[in-house]
């Protein structure tokens, strides 16, 4: 065997390096895989322990031996009111003899005179001064009746307008002739098509020049006749306006003229009228008043005599009534005030047995509540004790699944690593083969079954013949170069 050129040797020893690279690769991919699960097995050993724990907490009701500290209080007590006596019961009315002293009063006014009795009615007998008055409005006369409206008979402009037949008879005389000409001028030629085709196209257009031409005429002609009568409309519109509007004018000022002339004579009526019933009322009222004063008079002089004998013996009525009431007002108070110090003394000896009895139901509830405080305060603390070992269970157990969540994750993570390592390596074989597949080997001499072969440029290499599976090593003492592979 010869010796081999030194870029077969590098081919052949980056293939080796390739292999190497590769299972060093996938080494360290099913490693990391191995370690995250192992991780992960031993974090979902301490959640399932955590559970257990969790799990088999005992809980207990704190409160299930309380006792009410209020149960064994006194409730039955004495009435202290039982005894409590009315001492007004054998009070005596000190007023029970008193004298009515208006019982004999007289009454003064029984003979009093009615001074208004003859008075007289001053207006009786006025006259009326507007009896006879007159209707200054009653004969009026309507201005308006009478009044012709301008606008009936009023003609119709366009009554008699009518259809202009000119044009369409002489749109029909100009087709006749033109179709005699074309026919008379084409006669010799009948029997052939194309002439006789030829003639109607002709007559055709000559008829449709002729429909135009009357048309124009005809709609020129019926336009001025629709201006024409429009206008006269118009014109006897506004003259038949003008003169209804005079008309009305004129009726309007006789009727307002004849309305102020009949207003000004009612008014010279009224005012006349009025002043007669004026002084009319004045002298009666005056008459009134002269009566009403002097019957005033009497009834004042009357009534203020009454007055004063009334009030004198009012006076020595009420005289008598206070000294016979200040006279019982006297025994009353007296009685009065000893039955309200004997009522008071009562209240009072009640009051203190009543006070004292409820200082010692207030010094029981004291005690009572205290001693339920102190209960409640020790029964919560067990409570929020038990809660707060509860929470913190809870707390470790979600730490702890969120450990083996992350754990879940990334040995997920290690996995796909490992599988992509694993690609990557299969990948880097088959490289590594390629290369070894574009090397010449007959020049290379591996030295027998597992023997040692010699490179061109002083490479030793050592391992078995087989490719990759052996291990070839490359010796640094004849090169540059040393290569490790094997699996």
């Amino acid at each position: 065997m010869g010796a081999i050129t030194a870029a077969t040797a590098v081919a052949a020893g980056g293939a080796l390096l390739s292999f190497k690279s590769a299972r060093d690769q996938r080494r360290a991919g099913q490693k990391a895989a191995s370690d995250t699960l192992a991780f992960q097995q031993q974090q979902s050993d301490l959640l399932e322990q955590q559970k257990d724990v969790y799990r088999n907490m005992t809980l207990t009701n704190v409160y299930a031996d309380a006792e009410n500290k209020y149960a064994n209080l006194q409730t039955n007590f004495d009435n202290l009111a039982a005894d409590y006596q009315n001492v007004y019961a054998n009070a005596q009315n000190v007023a029970a003899g008193m004298t009515n002293y208006a019982a004999g009063a007289k009454n003064y006014a029984a003979n009093a005179k009615n001074v208004y009795a003859g008075a007289k009615n001053t207006f009786k007998g006025m006259t009326n001064a507007y009896a006879g008055l007159e209707n200054q409005f009653a004969g009026m006369e309507n201005a308006y009746e009478g009044l012709d409206n301008n606008y009936e008979g009023m003609e119709n402009q366009f009554e008699d307008a009518t259809v202009d037949t000119r044009a369409a008879r002489f749109e029909a005389q100009q087709g006749r002739q033109q179709r005699a000409n074309i026919l008379q001028s084409l006669k010799t030629a009948a029997g052939s098509s194309g002439i006789a085709g030829l003639a109607q196209s002709l007559a055709n257009q000559g008829q449709l020049a002729a429909q135009k031409q009357a048309a124009g005429i005809g709609q020129q002609e019926r336009q001025n006749q629709m201006m024409q009568m429009q206008e006269a409309s118009r014109i006897e519109q506004l003259q038949r306006g003008e003169a209804s509007r005079l008309q009305s004018q004129a009726a309007s000022g006789a009727m307002s003229l004849q309305q102020q002339e009949r207003a000004g004579a009612a008014q010279l009526q009224s005012q006349q009228a009025g002043a007669d019933m004026a002084n009319q009322m004045a002298e009666r009222q005056g008459a009134m008043q002269q009566q009403q004063m002097i019957m005033q008079g009497a009834a004042q002089q009357q009534a203020l005599q009454l007055q004063g004998a009334a009030e004198q013996q009012r006076l020595q009525m009420q005289g008598a009534a206070q000294l016979q009431g200040l006279q019982f007002r006297g025994a009353s108070d007296q009685q009065r005030m000893q039955l309200a110090g004997a009522d008071a003394q009562q209240r009072a000896i009640l009051a203190g047995a009543q006070q004292a009895q409820a200082n010692q139901i207030a010094r029981e509830n004291l005690i009572a509540g205290g001693d339920m405080q102190t209960q409640q305060m020790i029964l919560g603390g067990a409570d929020q004790l038990q809660q707060a070992e509860m929470s913190r269970q809870a707390t470790l157990l979600g730490m702890q699944m969120g450990q083996l969540g992350g754990a879940n994750a990334a040995n997920q993570q290690a996995q796909y690593n490992a599988m992509m390592a694993n690609q990557q390596a299969n990948q880097m074989n088959i490289q590594g083969l390629s290369a070894l597949g574009g090397i010449d080997f007959a020049n290379f001499n591996f030295g027998g079954g597992g023997g040692g072969g010699t490179f061109a440029g002083g490479y030793t290499g050592a391992g078995p013949s087989s490719v990759p599976g052996g291990g070839y090593h490359f010796d640094m003492s004849q090169g540059p170069l040393t290569g490790l592979g094997g699996n």
